[in-house]
């Protein structure tokens, strides 16, 4: 029985670095196989993690009527041929409990964070080569590399070459969602901003090359809260000079020099044709009838054949799919994460307030692979004193 278990339970870690490297490193669908196969023993020993620890039981139960509800909205749907049709869809909310609880399940042992942390740094330093090698495409490698990511119909690679408008796709289908990805860890290196300063900087840096106007703004908001903090104690004052105004400065100088996140600043981004769009969007709710709009209308696969536009904001997926009480579900999620955060880990509240903030111009939990990159940085930073032992 014991030989049995610790096989679930590295069966279960290995689903748990599958996921991050299909996500972050390999291309899309890549290894997809064994992620389906390695599923089922992470959902096991995430049941089993639930039913041995009552402190992982409200996650577990929050996580699951989500997941549950999902198929109230689906019996109630107008797009799909029955419950199941979009079951792998749904099964992504359960995968993203699988990665939180997994993390939790790692870090509970001391011993396992300094290697934790190295493979963290391994990936990120794979991202950072990856996409200087797109962005500057030496004898055309970085657009090949592109290829491997981005599909030419989705994405063309010389229109995001053109000067001004550069913005960088990297690993991910979209510039919006590589920013995503960079934002995630740079709040991630914070924690380790005296060891760590120049992992932050580039994360930072690359950030920009995406030209992500939400996420300049979530930079913004985490930065400030991070460095009033530190302003506020006396021993890191030379921490907040050091770092603080160098970062504002390249800051300053890149949004100066670049006409697209300059409309922050003056307006523009928030009167320009991809902001009311997504505004306008929202009106189409106006057309549902109360019951809908407290049942949603199921899962939508291909909004964009069977709506006319995308559902690309959390807030208005969740709606339009699942209804307000889907909405709840999902704050739900927040909420009981944030009542796991009984050390009042700063980064934990950073990395909510980060996918509040994109959750308005973004799909975050509900994008398979922004989800996956989200839940886990969250889980991580649950664990952020374990990581500093």
């Amino acid at each position: 029985m014991n030989l049995a278990k610790k096989i679930i339970n590295y069966l279960a870690w290995t689903y748990l670095v599958v996921c991050l490297l299909q996500v972050l490193i390999l291309p899309r669908e890549f290894l997809g196989f064994l992620d389906n196969i390695f599923f089922l023993f992470a959902l096991t020993q995430v049941v089993l993690d639930s039913i041995s620890n009552k402190e992982l039981r409200p996650i577990f139960i929050i996580f699951s009527g989500f997941f549950l509800w999902t198929f109230v909205s689906q019996f109630y749907s107008n797009y799909s041929n029955g419950w199941f049709s979009n079951l792998s869809y749904q099964l992504v909310i359960l995968k993203l409990l699988c990665i939180l609880l997994l993390v939790n399940n790692v870090l509970k042992k001391d011993e396992n964070a300094a290697i934790f942390r190295r493979i963290v740094d391994v990936m990120f330093l794979a991202l950072v080569f990856l996409n200087l090698f797109i962005a500057i495409n030496p004898f055309g490698i970085g657009e090949s590399i592109q290829n491997l990511y981005t599909s030419s119909n989705y994405t063309d690679f010389v229109y995001y070459h053109e000067p001004g408008v550069f913005r960088l796709s990297g690993t991910q289908l979209n510039p919006n969602n590589n920013a995503i990805v960079w934002m995630c860890f740079a709040v991630y290196y914070l924690q380790f901003l005296k060891r760590k300063w120049a992992l932050l900087l580039l994360a930072i840096g690359i950030l920009f090359l995406t030209q992500s106007r939400t996420n300049v703004i979530a930079l913004i908001a985490c930065l400030f809260i991070y460095f009033l903090i530190q302003f506020w104690s006396k021993r890191n004052m030379k921490r907040l000079i050091y770092v603080a105004l160098p970062i504002l400065a390249g800051a300053l100088f890149f949004i100066l020099k670049s006409s697209y996140l300059r409309a922050l600043f003056t307006g523009e981004a928030f009167v320009s044709k991809s902001f009311l769009i997504r505004l306008d969007n929202y009106m189409y709710l106006s057309n549902f009838s109360l019951f809908e709009l407290f049942i949603g209308k199921g899962v939508i696969n291909k909004p964009i054949d069977t709506l006319g536009f995308s559902l690309d904001s959390e807030y208005l997926g969740l709606i339009f799919q699942f209804g307000i009480i889907g909405l709840f579900c999902w704050l739900a999620l927040l909420i009981g994460i944030l009542k796991r955060n009984k050390d009042r880990n700063l980064q934990v509240y950073l990395f909510v307030l980060v996918i509040i903030i994109n959750s308005f111009t973004n799909l975050t939990f509900l994008n398979l692979q922004i989800g996956v990159v989200l839940i886990f940085f969250l889980a991580v930073s649950l664990k952020i004193r374990t990581f500093n032992k």
